[in-house]
């Protein structure tokens, strides 16, 4: 399955669902491409996002240095989120969560 993505309506939000890997990370890139003009923060929701591999990772490296802005990512789960403990990168990102404490 490949990621799937959805802008919203001002362009700053993007919402992964599906993997993230070396057949989707290209199509995220053109999509995001455009934003890197302007700039401003990008909120990304990973919720749906069921895998991410290494080149899912670069090209949100790759992101996060042609914005002129920061990348949150948002309700990354537990799987995607040790892909970027285990490369180190873990500070090169906001993460969020809009659960409610304690869950």
């Amino acid at each position: 399955m490949s990621a799937g993505f959805d802008l919203d309506v001002n362009g700053r939000s993007i919402r992964l669902a599906g993997e993230l890997d070396l057949s989707s990370a290209p199509d995220l890139l053109t999509a995001v491409f455009p934003l890197t003009a302007e700039p401003g923060d990008l909120r990304i929701d990973m919720s749906e996002l069921s895998f991410m591999d290494s080149s899912g990772l670069q090209a949100l490296l790759t992101m996060a240095q042609a914005l002129q802005g920061g990348i949150e990512l948002v309700d990354a789960p537990r799987a995607v989120r040790r892909v970027f403990e285990i490369t180190g990168t873990l500070d090169r990102f906001a993460f969020a969560s809009t659960a409610p404490e304690g869950d």
